[in-house]
């Protein structure tokens, strides 16, 4: 078994942008060309918005065949996990990244890590962003950390 670490960083202000970022140093010697994109916006988060603010993002990448990776995103840089959180200060804002459109299949460790499809050729898999509704959060800067990692 192989193991692909992918330091990637979430930002979000209340504005309500999440981007995942993969550098180009820790990429897997396997896997090449991996860039993770989910962003909220353009409208910002609302606190009295009754609805939940969605997105759905990309995962990109290029594993050679017969690799068959298994995908795992982790908890939030300050241990939150189901769901994550992301921070401004001493302030937080939940949210959760899910593998499916219908949002049920939260993608993180162990047991929610999710196989994606490799060929050879470059592949892109969707995630699926959410912030909660109605959470008091305080207006300002929210970012966070996540680590993808690639599991042969």
């Amino acid at each position: 078994m192989r193991i692909a670490t992918i330091a990637a960083r979430t930002f979000a202000p209340i504005a309500a942008a999440l981007c995942l970022f993969a550098p180009a140093a820790a990429r897997a010697a396997a896997c090449q060309q991996i860039t993770a994109t989910l962003t909220f916006g353009p409208t910002p988060y609302n606190v009295y918005n009754l609805a939940d603010t969605t997105q759905a993002g990309t995962i990109t990448y290029k594993c050679p065949p017969p690799l068959a990776p298994v995908v795992s995103l982790s908890a939030s840089a300050n241990g939150a996990y189901r769901p994550r959180q992301m921070t401004s200060g001493a302030n937080t804002l939940s949210y959760e990244i899910y593998f499916d459109a219908g949002m049920t299949a939260v993608w993180g460790v162990g047991g929610d890590s999710q196989a994606v499809p490799s060929g050879g050729g470059t592949t892109t898999v969707q995630m699926y962003g959410r912030i909660f509704a109605q959470q008091d959060a305080a207006v300002g800067a929210y970012s966070d950390i996540i680590t993808v990692t690639f599991n042969f």
